[in-house]
């Protein structure tokens, strides 16, 4: 029996094959994720490791993720504003 391998895990794989690498191996090493994740049929999972490794990225760069959710578009000096009144400076914003 297999063990089953988690989104967030096959993400840290992948930040540890792309980390470090030069810009002419990066394709190389992705490409052998990607043909991983093909041969052990894992490639419907692509979209939920993608943001597995957006927070593997963000956690290792010391970042945290806020969500503000609206009714109303807010501009981009409002979301500046929100990110200093609540001193989110190590804060990834996003705006729904």
């Amino acid at each position: 029996m297999r063990k089953k391998v988690t989104d967030r895990q096959l993400a840290e794989v992948l930040s540890l094959l792309v980390k470090d690498a030069a810009a002419d191996e990066l394709e190389h090493r992705v490409h052998g994720f990607v043909r991983y994740l093909a041969v052990h049929g894992l490639l419907h999972r692509g979209e939920r490791i993608a943001r597995a490794f957006e927070e593997v990225a963000r956690a290792a760069a010391g970042r945290g993720l806020m969500t503000i959710e609206t009714p109303y578009p807010l501009t981009d000096a409002t979301i500046a504003h929100i990110q200093k009144a609540l001193d989110l400076t190590n804060m990834d914003v996003t705006v729904s």
